[in-house]
């Protein structure tokens, strides 16, 4: 998976001029951009199931130690 970004046609005018859109990828199609409000969620997303395995741990433990 590459990610999480917003695909713009080549059709599509003005999307470049965007300040907050980082290029990421350019397809044949068009191309594909971010944003820092897009890179922080794909960050949490991809640490998520990370922090659902300690919690698990911790849970276990818990219930373990009674």
């Amino acid at each position: 998976m590459f990610g999480y970004y917003i695909e713009v046609t080549k059709g599509e005018p003005g999307t470049s001029s965007q300040p907050n859109y980082i290029r990421r990828q350019t397809t044949v199609g068009g191309e594909r951009y971010i944003t820092e409000g897009l890179r922080q969620k794909e960050k949490e997303i991809l640490h998520a199931e990370e922090k659902v395995v300690a919690r698990e741990l911790e849970l276990f433990a818990r219930w373990w130690r009674r």
